[in-house]
């Protein structure tokens, strides 16, 4: 079974046998910091009703109580950690690392899985000297990790009026396009296949 299923969503056949990805996640994004300094990062993860039932094996009764939706949470969020939380940031461009998440917790809005986690980076990143890009995607490109819009990006209110964000969206080649598409629900991409399809947020401040 594909090293994704083991840690939290097993993929089985979909209407859709020769596309990728086979799992489509909504993300909204926090930036957490002061001034012109940003010291975290907040994501609301919104999984599609199948991949949440799945997920789940069908029983949303976790949600009943607190306690069992957060121990829920704890094992989605150890699982996560296998794959670095599907997240890659970069100060410049340098790969810049994070600390474990300590805040997370799990939902539920109608028959889709909610997922909250924040990321404290490993040190404080100044946007008026290096800037800070986030990416967050599934190497294999089994799972869409997407921003719909804009409006799914949130500077935090503690954070300059002078800073700002760019959401990039990505352009594939054609062949690897085709590549995609023509990879059945069973094949193994290449390990760098997601980054291609990857959107960026870009973070500065001041002119």
């Amino acid at each position: 079974m594909r090293r994704l299923c083991v840690l939290f969503i097993a993929f089985a056949m979909s209407a859709v046998s020769h596309a990728h990805p086979h799992s489509w996640i909504g993300n909204d994004l926090t930036v957490n910091g002061e001034g012109s300094q940003v010291d975290s990062i907040t994501m609301t993860w919104t999984f599609d009703p199948f991949s949440s039932a799945y997920a789940l094996d069908g029983d949303f009764s976790v949600f009943d109580n607190q306690k069992s939706a957060q121990k829920e949470a704890l094992r989605l969020m150890r699982n996560l950690l296998n794959t670095h939380y599907f997240t890659y940031l970069y100060a410049g461009d340098t790969p810049l690392k994070f600390r474990l998440p300590e805040v997370y917790s799990l939902s539920r809005k109608g028959r889709r899985m909610v997922l909250n986690f924040t990321l404290p980076l490993s040190r404080p990143v100044e946007l008026t000297e290096e800037g800070l890009d986030i990416q967050v995607y599934d190497n294999t490109y089994y799972i869409d990790i997407s921003w719909k819009n804009p409006s799914t990006i949130t500077l935090g209110t503690n954070l300059s009026s002078q800073c700002r964000f760019d959401l990039i969206t990505p352009t594939p080649s054609q062949d690897i396009v085709d590549y995609a598409m023509s990879l059945g629900v069973d094949d193994v991409g290449d390990d760098d296949l997601g980054s291609h399809f990857s959107q960026r947020v870009s973070l500065s401040c001041g002119s």
